[in-house]
């Protein structure tokens, strides 16, 4: 009832907030990065669970973006700054939201990391 809508509101607003303080952030950094992914990831969860696929797929799809520049950032090359069960959940919303492509993209990068993790194979 009431208390679940007020609990949704206020983890929406969090969620939000710190999508703004990350997606500003000076300078861009790998910390930045992976805080701004966590926060977006969040938010396409979140948007997804409201039925708002529109909302959600644009998050998701600066997720994909965000995804691919840290990797293409990762040294040695296969070994993802971004924490698995993270990567997990990411690729989770892709799927959920239907972008296919990102999601394939997401879990090969977990498989490649860590291939006997039964979840990415389920994916």
């Amino acid at each position: 009832g009431e208390a679940l809508a007020g609990l949704d509101r206020r983890a929406e607003a969090a969620i939000l907030e710190a999508v703004a303080l990350w997606d500003g952030a000076a300078g861009g950094g790998e910390e930045e990065n992976e805080a701004l992914f966590e926060a977006l990831n969040a938010l396409g969860s979140l948007r997804l669970s409201q039925g708002r696929v529109d909302d959600a797929t644009f998050a998701m799809k600066r997720v994909a973006a965000l995804h691919a520049a840290i990797s293409a950032a990762c040294a040695p090359p296969g070994v993802s700054a971004l924490g698995v069960p993270l990567r997990l959940s990411a690729g989770r919303q892709l799927v959920e939201a239907s972008m296919w492509r990102e999601a394939v993209a997401v879990l090969e990068d977990v498989v490649a990391e860590e291939d006997s993790d039964a979840e990415a194979w389920g994916l």
